[in-house]
Protein backbone atom coordinates (compact mmCIF):
# COMPACT_ATOMS: atom_id res chain seq x y z
CA UNK A 1 0.00 0.00 0.00
CA UNK A 2 1.44 3.11 -1.07
CA UNK A 3 1.03 6.60 1.61
CA UNK A 4 2.95 9.53 2.61
CA UNK A 5 2.81 11.08 5.57
CA UNK A 6 2.63 14.75 6.83
CA UNK A 7 3.31 15.99 10.39
CA UNK A 8 1.95 19.29 11.32
CA UNK A 9 3.27 20.53 14.64
CA UNK A 10 1.91 23.60 16.62
CA UNK A 11 4.30 25.26 18.92
CA UNK A 12 4.56 28.12 21.38
CA UNK A 13 7.49 29.96 22.16
CA UNK A 14 7.80 29.63 26.29
CA UNK A 15 10.64 32.84 26.52
CA UNK A 16 13.76 30.20 27.00
CA UNK A 17 12.60 28.13 23.68
CA UNK A 18 9.87 26.27 21.73
CA UNK A 19 7.79 23.78 23.28
CA UNK A 20 5.15 21.53 21.28
CA UNK A 21 1.83 21.90 22.17
CA UNK A 22 -0.29 19.75 19.13
CA UNK A 23 0.55 17.49 16.16
CA UNK A 24 -1.56 16.06 13.66
CA UNK A 25 -0.03 13.10 11.28
CA UNK A 26 -2.12 13.17 8.13
CA UNK A 27 -1.58 9.67 6.07
CA UNK A 28 -2.10 10.22 2.46
CA UNK A 29 -2.98 7.43 -0.25
CA UNK A 30 -1.89 7.16 -3.75
CA UNK A 31 -4.43 10.06 -5.24
CA UNK A 32 -3.30 12.38 -2.38
CA UNK A 33 -6.22 12.24 -0.49
CA UNK A 34 -6.35 12.37 3.53
CA UNK A 35 -7.56 8.98 4.59
CA UNK A 36 -6.05 9.46 7.96
CA UNK A 37 -5.03 11.87 10.51
CA UNK A 38 -4.31 11.19 13.91
CA UNK A 39 -4.29 13.79 16.48
CA UNK A 40 -2.33 14.55 19.78
CA UNK A 41 -5.28 14.16 22.01
CA UNK A 42 -5.13 10.07 20.92
CA UNK A 43 -8.19 10.51 18.50
CA UNK A 44 -8.25 9.65 15.07
CA UNK A 45 -10.63 10.17 12.09
CA UNK A 46 -10.54 9.11 8.69
CA UNK A 47 -11.75 9.02 5.10
CA UNK A 48 -12.21 6.22 2.51
CA UNK A 49 -12.63 6.73 -1.31
CA UNK A 50 -13.81 4.76 -4.38
CA UNK A 51 -12.46 5.74 -7.85
CA UNK A 52 -13.33 8.68 -7.87
CA UNK A 53 -15.35 10.22 -5.08
CA UNK A 54 -15.27 10.08 -1.31
CA UNK A 55 -16.92 6.92 -0.11
CA UNK A 56 -16.98 8.47 3.61
CA UNK A 57 -15.97 10.60 6.79
CA UNK A 58 -15.13 9.72 9.90
CA UNK A 59 -14.71 12.23 12.80
CA UNK A 60 -12.56 12.59 15.95
CA UNK A 61 -16.09 11.13 17.83
CA UNK A 62 -16.97 8.39 15.64
CA UNK A 63 -19.86 9.52 13.49
CA UNK A 64 -19.70 8.52 10.39
CA UNK A 65 -20.90 10.18 7.27
CA UNK A 66 -21.50 7.73 4.02
CA UNK A 67 -21.89 8.95 0.78
CA UNK A 68 -24.15 6.83 -1.35
CA UNK A 69 -24.54 8.60 -4.52
CA UNK A 70 -22.91 11.28 -6.40
CA UNK A 71 -24.01 13.41 -10.02
CA UNK A 72 -22.22 13.38 -13.21
CA UNK A 73 -20.85 16.61 -11.57
CA UNK A 74 -19.31 15.21 -8.59
CA UNK A 75 -22.56 16.72 -6.02
CA UNK A 76 -23.54 14.42 -3.25
CA UNK A 77 -27.51 13.31 -3.79
CA UNK A 78 -27.47 10.92 -1.10
CA UNK A 79 -25.68 10.50 2.00
CA UNK A 80 -26.10 8.46 5.77
CA UNK A 81 -24.60 9.89 9.09
CA UNK A 82 -24.64 6.94 11.71
CA UNK A 83 -23.40 7.73 15.25
CA UNK A 84 -23.81 5.03 17.59
CA UNK A 85 -27.93 3.62 17.20
CA UNK A 86 -28.97 6.75 15.54
CA UNK A 87 -28.87 6.90 11.39
CA UNK A 88 -29.72 10.32 9.36
CA UNK A 89 -30.74 10.03 5.61
CA UNK A 90 -30.06 13.01 3.66
CA UNK A 91 -31.15 13.47 0.07
CA UNK A 92 -29.87 16.94 -1.63
CA UNK A 93 -31.31 18.09 -5.22
CA UNK A 94 -30.04 20.78 -7.44
CA UNK A 95 -31.16 22.92 -9.98
CA UNK A 96 -29.62 23.24 -13.36
CA UNK A 97 -26.98 25.95 -11.64
CA UNK A 98 -26.09 23.84 -8.86
CA UNK A 99 -28.42 25.23 -6.69
CA UNK A 100 -29.51 23.58 -3.99
CA UNK A 101 -33.51 23.41 -5.16
CA UNK A 102 -34.40 20.64 -1.96
CA UNK A 103 -32.59 19.19 1.28
CA UNK A 104 -34.25 16.45 3.18
CA UNK A 105 -33.38 14.68 6.03
CA UNK A 106 -35.14 11.82 7.42
CA UNK A 107 -34.62 10.38 10.53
Amino acid sequence: MYSDLLLQKTEVYSGSGYEQISYTVQVYDEEHHVIETYHADGSYSGSTWDCCYKSSDTDRRGTTVNYLDYDRLGRTHSETVSAGDLILQNFTSYDNVGRVVQDTDHA
